[in-house]
């Protein structure tokens, strides 16, 4: 019990509550859901959809040339690689900005209860920007642990002596999941600081850390019942498309399996299943990104508005 005038206690976070305000307000305002992401949604998914046609293409006659010939594959055009590699890096790059997109738009729709434009169109907005920028100090500062111990510690095992580089290689492995830990813990304590800048709240590291102390382990399973759960569904569904039954390929015959995935059926499969993949990824998004809002309405309420 904290003393007379002394700080108050800090809140501890209602996962459970939090959680199902996440989904019950993501059903309840599904249409703003889709006013925050059909645009991107449209967009991504056919980026998407032509750079895994190329990606699986490649991939599936490079595993049908190893399955027949050994593990070399024939001899490709490398312009068609630098082609791949361009489509890839613009298909990802704007998955990216569609995930900032929705996110800055949800975060605006729980906290202040302000309407997503039609079709998301937020990215000329000054929160898009600070969210980008508040999102790279958070991952840049995670790395650190990672970066200032292991960098270290592998030049010193690079140098040891061949009898204690065993035992210098479980101190690494043992060093590594604690950097881990520590790094997943920086992004845990400092993600209020994702809704605080949507919502244009110049809220501090020092008042995101100090506020949610104690509080890890709750923001680390709450966002994963509402991000990790969504997607382990899709993943079942989808599972049974894109290969065919074992049996029914053995049963085929030797050639049966270098012969789907020369063809383009597996390429069509797996391009289906991507494209599906990242739409719905997209259209549930705006759950994890309701318990973050959710969650900074917890810890920090005096700092916002009351949200519609």
């Amino acid at each position: 019990m904290s003393s007379i005038g002394g700080p108050p206690p800090l809140p501890k976070l209602p996962v459970w509550d939090v959680v199902g305000l996440a989904y019950s307000n993501y059903f309840r305002n599904f249409v703003d859901v889709l006013r925050a992401s059909w645009l991107w949604v449209m967009l991504t998914a056919v980026l998407v959809g032509i750079m895994s046609w190329q990606q699986w293409s490649l991939m599936g006659a490079v595993i049908a040339n190893s399955i027949n010939h050994g593990p070399f594959p024939p001899a490709f055009d490398l312009s068609s690689f630098g082609t791949l590699s361009f489509i890839i890096v613009g298909a990802n790059l704007v998955l990216i900005l569609a995930t900032v997109s929705i996110a800055v738009a949800w975060h605006r729709r729980v906290i202040l209860g302000e309407q997503p434009a039609f079709g998301g169109l937020n990215f000329a907005s000054r929160s898009f920007w600070r969210y980008i920028g508040i999102g790279l100090a958070i991952g840049g500062l995670a790395f650190l642990p990672m970066f200032s111990v292991l960098v270290p510690v592998f030049i010193i095992l690079a140098n040891a002596a061949k009898g204690y580089k065993g035992v210098l290689a479980g101190v690494v492995f043992l060093l590594a999941i604690a950097a881990y830990v520590a790094a997943i813990a920086i992004v845990l304590r400092l993600s209020m600081l994702l809704p605080a800048r949507a919502a244009g709240v110049d809220l501090s590291f020092a008042q995101s850390w100090s506020r949610t102390r104690g509080n890890c382990w709750r923001i680390f399973w709450g966002g994963a019942i509402c991000t990790l759960a969504p997607m382990m569904v899709a993943e079942i569904a989808l599972l049974p498309f894109g290969f065919p039954d074992p049996k029914t390929m053995i049963a085929a015959g030797p050639n049966a399996i270098p012969a789907f995935f020369a063809s383009g059926d597996f390429a069509l499969g797996m391009t289906a299943i991507s494209t599906v993949f990242t739409a719905y990824y997209l259209l549930t998004l705006p759950i994890g990104i309701g318990f973050l809002s959710y969650s900074y309405r917890h810890f920090f309420r005096e700092a916002i508005s009351p949200a519609l």
